[in-house]
């Protein structure tokens, strides 16, 4: 989706901030939020979620 007006691509990211808001990062402190526009326009959020065993740590894209 190339070409999106800079509009959408603002919503995007400020909706981002507000998931990475929601990140679950005790150990790295650093909170990452991601937001997928699917074709149809629905919007998918994620956010990352750290856990003590670092193999179960889910990334902000595959939770989305």
């Amino acid at each position: 989706m190339a070409g999106l007006p800079s509009s959408v691509l603002a919503a995007l990211r400020r909706q981002a901030r507000q998931v990475a808001a929601r990140s679950y990062v005790p150990y790295s402190n650093r909170p990452e939020g991601a937001v997928l526009l699917l074709r149809d326009g629905q919007l998918v959020p994620g956010a990352r979620v750290e856990s003590a065993t670092f193999s179960l740590t889910i990334p902000p894209l595959l939770n989305a």
